[in-house]
């Protein structure tokens, strides 16, 4: 059976979430204001919501936090193909509201902060919620300082620096190497794995081109040194990064070319490839 699209994850997720929640295609007429044309369109996927309507639709659904990002996720990559998703806290705290179910003026009138205020740091992405107002928020959405902020997240990171600002990293589909031998020549990398990925990690805003991370073992590169190795892909090189590429050969071997004598113990595979893919970082995690 054929892998579903984009579209159709999309639209069975939030066709999920309607039904869990027990919402009906004309309880969403009702709230949205639209037509039941247009509202049948949205949900069989004939067309895609916009980015306010698929908000409108979370604060009326209250989906947990899990998948309200997957579904602003999904939306973000069917509307604009490639596009950096707003990770910031602007877009946690709406989902955590949704979440809640609590309205903008009933956070407003809970919390003491300004509906002004609250709306701008739901919409701007370049707000910054002070630790006061994080301390008053998250005790009336019931979660964690670190959920709201996304501290959490980035204390998790080996990778990720404390000291990184949010709007100073990306969020970019994660899958494993072996899943590239599906892989095809000229096909957009982040939309590739995008469709197979099973996560989403933070890392640091290295290129507006980054597209994806590829977790190998050190068997998988052949690679001298023993562990795990995080590989960030990009659509395109930049010119101030090194010449590097993840390739795979006719024999059905990954490896690094670019790279001389070898990075990290991983041996330059040659010319040979019947694809390369940018490579823009490698992070190594030793073996235990």
């Amino acid at each position: 059976m054929a892998e579903p699209s984009l579209k159709q994850q999309f639209l069975r997720l939030l066709r999920d979430v309607m039904h869990r929640n027990g919402v009906r295609q004309k309880d969403l007429v009702q709230h949205l204001e639209v037509s039941a044309s247009a509202m049948s369109q949205m949900l069989n996927g004939a067309m895609l919501p916009s980015q306010k309507r698929l908000d409108q639709m979370l604060e009326f659904l209250h989906p947990d936090l899990a998948e309200a990002e997957a579904l602003q996720q999904m939306l973000y990559w069917l509307r604009a193909g490639r596009r950096r998703m707003p990770s910031g806290t602007n877009r946690r705290l709406f989902m955590l509201r949704c979440r809640s179910g609590i309205s903008i003026s009933r956070l407003a009138e809970l919390s003491g902060i300004s509906e002004v205020r609250l709306r701008r740091l739901e919409s701007a992405a370049t707000s910054q919620l002070s630790f006061d107002d994080a301390i008053v928020l998250a005790g009336v959405l019931g979660c964690s300082v670190g959920e709201l902020t996304g501290e959490e997240v980035y204390e998790a990171s080996a990778s990720l620096p404390a000291e990184v600002a949010e709007a100073d990293t990306l969020s970019l589909p994660r899958i494993r190497l072996a899943e590239l031998t599906e892989y095809n020549a000229g096909e957009h990398i982040g939309n590739f794995a995008f469709d197979r990925a099973g996560e989403f990690v933070e890392r640091c805003l290295l290129s507006a081109s980054a597209a994806a991370v590829v977790g190998a073992s050190a068997a998988e590169l052949n690679a001298a040194l023993p562990g795990e190795f995080s590989l960030t892909l990009g659509d395109r090189k930049p010119e101030d990064f090194l010449p590097l590429e993840l390739c795979r050969n006719a024999k059905g071997n990954f490896f690094i070319r670019g790279g001389g004598s070898g990075v990290f113990g991983i041996p330059d595979g040659g010319a040979e490839a019947i694809w390369a893919i940018p490579l823009l970082e490698i992070c190594y995690i030793p073996k235990n």
